[in-house]
């Protein structure tokens, strides 16, 4: 009998670490386009972004648009705050005046070491891979 209580506990605990592997990650911020509040090497809780709305001042982090000859050395996931939804005014240096249906603008925190929608435009919703829920300790 116990080793049943055994084998029972394990495909529980087995079952929940798929749950969470499925619906959160760990990442880790890389370089300085977050700083001061995510410095280089910090690690983040994020959820799985599944669609829904989102709001300004949510971080988000990014599958990087695909580099194109305007737009060289993209690829890759971004971690940004989201300046502005669809339907919103966009921020101040990016291009556009409204951000369009299932579109963002972000920023980094750090906007003279940041590649964000200044330089790439808006953003498809389609891009949002999770959104951090808080920052870890180092």
């Amino acid at each position: 009998m116990r080793w049943a209580f055994v084998f029972l506990a394990g495909a529980l605990a087995g079952i929940a670490w798929i749950a969470l592997r499925r619906n959160f990650e760990i990442v880790r911020i890389n370089g300085p386009s977050m700083a001061p509040n995510y410095l280089d090497g910090d690690r983040v809780l994020a959820a799985r972004y599944r669609g829904g709305p989102l709001r300004p001042g949510q971080v988000v982090i990014l599958d990087g648009p695909r580099p194109t000859v305007d737009r060289p050395g993209t690829h890759g996931r971004l971690v940004k705050r989201i300046a502005a939804v669809a339907g919103e005014k966009a921020p101040e240096g990016v291009p556009g005046d409204i951000v369009p249906p299932q579109h963002i603008a972000v920023l980094g925190d750090n906007q003279s070491q940041s590649v964000d929608s200044r330089q790439l435009g808006f953003l498809s919703t389609d891009l949002v891979h999770a959104t951090v829920i808080r920052k870890l300790s180092r």
